[in-house]
């Protein structure tokens, strides 16, 4: 003890970081390094004596921490320490090799840390470049000082400095201790301080997310790696702020703290956001407290509520009142006010970081002298939270960005300083506007989201109807082959004349415009003909799955109450009742086979309907989506070229006609005049049943659900055998798409095969976008597989819930127009009202926008990433989870052929995680094995509660996962089950 000057407790921050310190030792978190250069002759030994001085007079800079064996860690203040004063001389390196030499010391230095109980917790260096120029670098830990007390010390330094160097001795004012600072802290009184973070963080359970980030919060344990960006504002825009915050009343920091709450409610899509706010720290009311050196600033939580619907400045006012509320308790340890909100243990508060700096550190250092210049500042440090976004003061504000460059592209943080920007403009410039009006995106952003990326417009014969097209064809090519199911083979002649005599007969009994005709049929050449008939009439087909539940079918022909049905005799019992005339394609053959031949006047137009699918809502109840022949044909002239049909393609009818995607399968392959060939039911009983198709048939071109393909995928892996060599193109879609599997498909289906990442909702004529995997190429460490860009004639906004579109990066919801947008929902004009919208950005009169409730991203080269659905992102037990994502990192294991990941809630109020895999050998993979292997990589909130194991996973009729039809776990054993 003899050593020891004063002993005392730490300062909330200096627990807090003293924590983070201990607990990764190895992160160099909170270690910082100013460095700058001296231009100027030097007296090292005068400089030596003004720190030597420094250390005496200031107890902070002699202090240490100690914690091992106590209650609670204290910091002591030793007598006397050495100066850790280090000086080289690197005159005789060239100007390459000396900042070569400086970064790998830097790092090095940095990498060192400090041993926490031994004092000085600093390290000065000295290297001599030139005759008159030295490198300077102070290192020092976190625990000791905060940047006002750093440059409280440097202007003392040189005060000291040039007083030496002079002779003379400085002039100093008598300084207050650390320890006044302890003492009044331990005077406060922190009942009032919990119910106040208790009232404010009430009702907040999940950290605002950034939304910018590779991965989601806490999906990673490998240690950060952290970059900086600095950006100057301009000159007039710095001014313009002060201006508005002077005129309005109200603080600079606010309006900047106002903007990035802005950004945040923006970035996340949610109105309460929570972030870390740096406050001095200084009370007003402890004499001297603004000369004092030692840490004093704090971090704790803000909580914003971002109304769309308020006036800036009301907004801005109400942020600054809550700001000062804030400042009577900004003494509370951060880690109490986590344990008074409702985040769960383990979660931090929040993500980012905002602080507006009063003390410009660069701007003390340059205004020293001595006979020294200052120049090159630079100052390096590393915090535990993934994005700090400070505020320099000066003539321009300089925005200045650290962040995790594991978890954050450096573009992408480039363009969050350009979003901020844009804010701080759009504040300035419109004060009087709502909060959701303010633009977020720059003008270059806007012209090339909403402009550039929608630029698809493209020819097509907008005057015909579908059924014309096909006429077109026959006439074009009447003997080449149109369409083949198992023996059957009809050219493009016969299957016209075939078409015709049935659409004879519909329009004796009265099939017209408007019409509604239902097919329930088997799969069949029938089934073909019957659709294009029923076009041909002048009718809309309403495909009716003779499969399907007889409830469900029961409810579709309620709604739609088709004036005429076309069937076949032993599907007379299965159908529901109903009021349709009945056309019985076989019963009825000879009397339709006595039909004219010749194409039927057409009576429709291309706004008339063409067809009507039934699709599950949210409500679980089916909707009839209305498609009239313009979206079909824009379709077909858009999918046509882009798939690079040709007359000698083979294109496999695999889907039911109550899956769109049966439109995409039959109409842009006649347009190119190649052949239809329809799967016959049995092909579906085995995966080698279906392969022997594809190879009897010489089947060139395949449209499959993302599931199938994968499971056909696996089956190849498994045999070691090969797919068809005529098939040249895969077309997949319908669910999240994997880098791992399209690597997988690419390497098992072959180099011959040019695979697509499609997507798009029924309501919008089948697909909409497409991504060529093959030719673009799919990096294996992206999220999923992206979708791509529109087709001909198609508009693709992401927008956020007011409708405002969303920068490169950020998720939105996706908005859909174009020419192939379908008229709305049969019968359900509430539900039409409420998905087909008015286009807000310009196009033709009456253009409309569909309204997916699907999540996408733009990717900077225009790219979109699906997300998911709107629905299917989830909170269990207050954590945010991302369902796919742990999806993704199931399917990296070897083992696992599928999986599949859902929220259970099958006791009400007991939400359970459930994954649910399909193994490549079941016998090697076990649930807990899984569960070790999600550990080791995800947070223990993101591990399934549950891992089911199945054959296979369940599908619809359409190839589609069935995701009502995954068993609930039937029993819980340490976190994992078997079924």
């Amino acid at each position: 003890m003899k050593n020891v000057e004063d002993l005392y407790p730490l300062s909330p921050m200096q627990s807090g970081l003293l924590f983070h310190s201990l607990y990764d030792p190895d992160s160099g978190y909170y270690v910082e390094q100013l460095g700058c250069l001296f231009d100027g002759r030097l007296d090292v030994a005068a400089f030596e004596s003004a720190w030597r001085q420094l250390l005496g007079r200031h107890a902070i800079l002699r202090t240490a921490f100690v914690w091992e064996g106590l209650d609670m860690p204290l910091q002591v203040v030793r007598r006397e320490t050495g100066l850790p004063l280090e000086v080289s001389d690197w005159r005789a390196l060239d100007a390459s090799a000396r900042e070569e030499r400086l970064e790998a010391f830097l790092e090095a230095d940095r990498a060192r840390g400090f041993e926490l109980s031994e004092a000085p917790l600093m390290r000065l260096f000295l290297f001599r470049l030139e005759e008159d120029s030295y490198r300077f670098v102070w290192t020092s830990h976190h625990l000791l000082l905060d940047g006002w007390s750093m440059a409280l010390l440097l202007g003392e330094l040189f005060g000291r400095y040039e007083a030496l160097v002079r002779g003379a001795e400085a002039a100093v004012e008598p300084v207050k201790p650390y320890r006044d600072y302890i003492a009044w802290l331990q005077r406060q009184d922190s009942s009032k301080a919990e119910a106040y973070w208790r009232r404010t963080l009430a009702g907040f359970t999940a950290p605002t997310p950034l939304g910018i980030g590779r991965v989601s919060l806490g999906s990673t344990r490998q240690e950060a790696q952290y970059d900086r960006r600095q950006v100057a504002l301009p000159a007039d825009l710095t001014a313009g702020l002060q201006t508005f915050a002077r005129l309005n009343r109200l603080t600079l920091g606010t309006v900047m703290q106002g903007a990035w709450a802005l950004l945040l409610s923006r970035y996340s899509a949610e109105e309460d956001v929570v972030f870390g706010v740096t406050v001095s720290g200084r009370p007003a009311e402890l004499a001297g407290v603004e000369t004092m050196v030692g840490l004093f600033i704090n971090t704790l939580p803000v909580r914003v509520h971002v109304a769309p619907g308020s006036s800036l400045l009301d907004w801005l006012r109400g942020l600054q009142e809550q700001q000062a509320e804030l400042r009577r308790y900004e003494f509370s340890p951060l880690v109490e006010v986590q344990g008074w909100s409702e985040i769960e243990r383990g979660q931090p508060l929040f993500e980012s970081i905002f602080g507006f700096e009063n003390y410009p550190l660069d701007q003390t250092l340059r205004e020293l002298s001595g006979g020294v210049r200052v120049e090159d500042v630079r100052l390096a440090e590393k915090t535990n939270f993934p994005i700090n976004l400070a505020i320099i003061p000066g003539h321009s504000l300089t925005l200045d960005i650290m962040y995790d460059s594991r978890r954050f592209a450096s573009e992408s943080v480039a363009r969050l300083t350009g979003h901020f920007q844009t804010l701080l403009q759009a504040m300035l410039e419109r004060p009087a506007q709502k909060l959701s009006e303010l633009p977020m995106l720059t003008g270059r952003e806007r012209r090339e989201i909403l402009g550039h990326w929608n630029e698809t417009r493209a020819d097509y014969p907008s005057h015909l109807c579908l059924h014309e097209l096909f006429e077109a064809q026959a006439r074009r090519t009447p003997e080449a082959p149109a369409l083949v199911f198992e023996d059957e083979r009809l050219s493009y002649i016969e299957l016209n004349r075939r078409a015709n005599r049935l659409a004879h007969r519909l329009r004796s009994l009265g099939v017209g415009p408007e019409v509604l005709v239902g097919i329930v049929l088997e799969r069949s050449a029938e089934m073909v003909v019957g659709l294009l008939a029923v076009l041909k009439a002048g009718g809309a087909y309403v495909p009716l799955d003779p499969t399907y539940p007889r409830e469900r079918l029961a409810a579709m022909l309620e709604d739609a109450r088709p004036a005429v049905l076309l069937s076949q005799r032993q599907l007379r019992d299965a159908l529901p009742a109903h009021a349709a005339q009945v056309v019985w394609v076989d019963a009825d053959r000879e009397e339709i086979e006595r039909e004219p031949d010749h194409d039927p006047v057409n009576l429709s137009t291309p706004d008339s309907l063409a067809y009507v699918i039934y699709t599950s809502g949210s409500t679980g109840q089916p909707k009839g989506v209305l498609i009239p022949h313009r979206a079909v044909v824009n379709h077909n002239f858009a999918i046509a070229p882009a798939y690079e049909l040709r007359p000698a393609d083979r294109a496999l009818q695999f889907a039911s006609l109550s899956f769109d995607v049966a439109v995409e399968e039959i109409f842009p392959t006649w347009l190119a005049g190649a052949c239809v060939v329809v799967r016959p039911a049995g092909a579906l009983d085995s995966h080698r049943a279906f392969f022997d198709l594809l190879e009897r048939e010489r089947i060139t071109v395949v449209n499959l659900s993302t599931p199938y393909w994968n499971e056909l995928m696996a089956e190849l892996a498994r045999t070691g055998s090969s797919i068809a060599p005529s098939l040249r193109l895969a077309a997949v879609g319908g669910e999240k798409g994997l880098p791992e599997g399209f690597a997988f498909a690419q390497q098992h289906a072959g180099a011959g095969v040019r695979l697509l990442n499609v997507y798009g909702p029924t309501e919008t004529t089948v697909t909409n976008t497409l991504y060529d995997a093959t030719a673009c190429g799919v990096s294996p460490e992206a999220d999923s597989v992206p979708i791509g860009r529109p087709i001909a004639n198609t508009e693709i906004y992401l927008l956020d819930r007011h409708l405002q579109p969303v920068p490169v990066g950020v998720g939105g919801e996706v908005y859909i127009g174009g020419d192939s947008i379908a008229r709305g929902y049969l019968n359900r004009p509430g539900q039409t009202a409420e998905k087909f919208l008015p286009n807000p950005f310009g196009g033709e009169r009456g253009a409309r926008l569909y309204k997916t409730g699907d999540l996408a991203r733009f990717h900077a080269d225009g790219n979109m990433e699906f997300l998911g659905r709107a629905d299917h992102q989830v909170k269990v037990r207050g954590f945010r989870i991302e369902l796919g994502e742990i999806e993704a990192l199931l399917s990296q294991h070897a083992g696992v052929r599928e999986a599949v990941v859902l929220v259970r809630e099958d006791t009400p109020g007991n939400k359970r995680v459930v994954a649910y895999v399909v193994a490549e050998d079941e016998a090697a993979l076990s649930p807990g094995g899984l569960r070790a292997f999600i550990a080791e990589k995800l947070p223990d909130y993101m591990v399934p509660s549950a891992i089911v194991m199945l054959d296979e996973l369940p599908l619809t009729a359409n190839g589609k996962l069935d995701r009502r039809a995954l068993p609930a776990p039937e029993q819980f054993t340490n976190g994992t089950t078997a079924s």
